[in-house]
């Protein structure tokens, strides 16, 4: 993608975005679950089920969620498509359905949109949209973001970068939805040295009409039906033949690292079948997703293989999640591998509510290395050593005084080395003697074949007015290494950061961060603006 396209692709956003923008709501991941990721706001907070939500990490959107089941104060989502895995405390920006009424226009909100409706306590915030002719609804978001470091080695690294996305929605009433995700950013070393990177994460066009059998996308667009395509310069056909099973494919080429050209030698493409039954609120739920994937560079295959995932809600207090990857050996890649069929990755997570205050998590993971086009002559002793086999479990409970506490341990090793263990144990605790504050404190304790040591942080925030937040953070990295050259390394850090919105649409956050280490100490910046669209 040339820099002439981007300029494009970036007029044309802001020429979309001067149509007006949707209702987005601020929340966080409070919890992870075996398939959902939770959040700490419901529906008295006006979100509903099938609300979109946009998982943030720094200005990159990392996950898509769906709201499938509510409380007043929670919201379960499951994952729609990532690029990276949710964590707990992420951000996570709700796109609230609006409820259009024309004949009795709602009274305009005027508070930021973390509060609650005045009208009443638990009912959801009523807005009224006017839709234009060409474009029902627009949403998204535009932020701009500084970073700034500075080593006591006098080295010093600056990055101003640009982060756009917008979503045009049923233009002229056809149900197509234009979506674009782009940035830039521009490195600036001491030495006077300057790296612009562009990058263009999505620009497609998409249609899915409710009630509607067939749906598509065209353009640079994600397919979450199989892991490990990402993103695709191609199209993507669905179809539902019955309300239950869904099946399609997708067939294109594979952009650069760097978002930019497609790279026409690398050709992407396959199918898959999708059975659901049951929902969330439900006693059982099924849904399972089998796909073969194909990739190939220059007609030669690179990566064949099966997907098979299940998704099982056994009832409200047990669920599982299980995924799979089969090889498909032909070629060059059986003579390799000396097999036609080859499991490179499998993994079982659960989730057990034993008690209604105490929750289990366990999970399975095994992966060995596939071979690709580009790395078929690599000897068998380095794919060999990059095979991974690890034991996860936790336990979670809730405290007096609305506290939680959490235990999770970790075991794994590669193939002929020592295995490598970690625990973790963390405490939360809102509204710290009601004084408004909420507080966490974890310590880490690790093990492997090179090093071990331990990691302490506390964390402490909260909201000074309404819409400005206040958070202090603090740690220290102590590892001793194993082998011939025993040594220690010890680090210490400190941030402090604030979160700020002005009504309903302007927010922010700055941080300063300041590291010192036995090598070198540091010091970060960031202030990150945006407005949503």
């Amino acid at each position: 993608m040339t820099r002439h396209s981007d300029v494009i692709s970036l007029v044309l956003t802001f020429l979309l975005t001067i149509a007006g923008y949707g209702l987005e709501l601020r929340s966080n991941v409070k919890y992870l679950s075996a398939s959902l990721v939770y959040l700490d706001k419901g529906s008295e907070a006006g979100i509903q089920i099938g609300d979109k939500v946009n998982v943030i990490r720094g200005s990159e959107t990392i996950a898509t969620l769906e709201v499938i089941y509510l409380s007043s104060s929670s919201s379960s989502c499951k994952i729609v498509s990532s690029t990276s895995e949710v964590r707990v405390g992420d951000e996570a920006i709700v796109e609230i359905s609006p409820t259009i009424q024309e004949e009795k226009p709602a009274a305009p909100i005027e508070s930021d949109v973390q509060v609650k409706s005045s009208a009443s306590p638990n009912s959801p915030i009523v807005i009224t949209t006017k839709p234009s002719h060409f474009i029902e609804r627009l949403k998204g978001r535009a932020s701009i973001q500084i970073y700034h470091q500075t080593e006591s080695s006098g080295n010093s690294f600056t990055e101003p970068s640009l982060y756009l996305q917008t979503e045009a929605l049923n233009i002229a009433k056809t149900g197509i939805n234009l979506t674009i995700r782009f940035r830039t950013r521009q490195s600036q070393n001491s030495d006077g040295t300057k790296t612009w990177r562009n990058r263009l994460y999505e620009a497609s066009l998409r249609r899915k009409v409710k009630d509607s059998k067939l749906a598509w996308g065209l353009g640079r667009l994600s397919f979450n039906r199989s892991p490990g395509i990402g993103y695709i310069d191609g199209g993507i056909l669905e179809y539902a033949l019955t309300p239950k099973f869904v099946f399609g494919g997708f067939l294109g080429v594979e952009p650069t690292a760097g978002g930019g050209n497609s790279q026409w030698d690398r050709l992407k493409g396959g199918g898959f079948g999708n059975y659901q039954c049951g929902d969330y609120q439900s006693r059982m739920r099924i849904s399972t997703t089998l796909a073969i994937t194909g990739s190939y560079q220059n007609g030669q295959p690179t990566r064949e293989f099966l997907y098979l995932d299940n998704d099982l809600t056994l009832s409200p207090s047990l669920s599982l999640y299980q995924s799979s990857e089969i090889e498909v050996n032909r070629d060059w890649r059986k003579t390799t591998e000396r097999s036609s069929l080859k499991l490179s990755s499998f993994m079982l997570t659960g989730r057990w509510t034993i008690l209604k205050t105490v929750n289990l998590t366990f999970g399975y993971d095994d992966r060995t290395p596939f071979r690709d086009y580009e790395s078929r002559s690599t000897p068998d002793s380095l794919f060999d050593d990059a095979a991974r086999q690890g034991f996860r479990a936790g336990i979670s409970t809730r405290l007096p005084f609305a506290g939680r506490l959490s235990i999770d341990g970790n075991s794994g090793a590669t193939k002929g080395q020592q295995t490598s263990r970690s625990t973790t144990v963390m405490y939360n605790q809102p509204n710290i003697f009601r004084s408004g504050f909420v507080g966490s404190a974890r310590v880490g304790i690790f093990t492997s074949a090179y090093s071990e040591g331990w990691q302490p942080s506390l964390s402490l925030s909260r909201d000074l007015t309404s819409g400005l937040g206040l958070s202090l953070h603090g740690g220290m990295n102590n590892y001793a290494f194993k082998g011939s050259n025993n040594g220690t390394s010890t680090s210490k850090w400190g941030r402090i950061g604030t979160d700020y919105s002005f009504g309903r649409r302007f927010y922010g956050s700055a941080s300063f961060e300041y590291q010192k280490s036995d090598a070198y100490d540091s010091k970060r910046i960031t202030i990150d603006f945006g407005a949503r669209l």
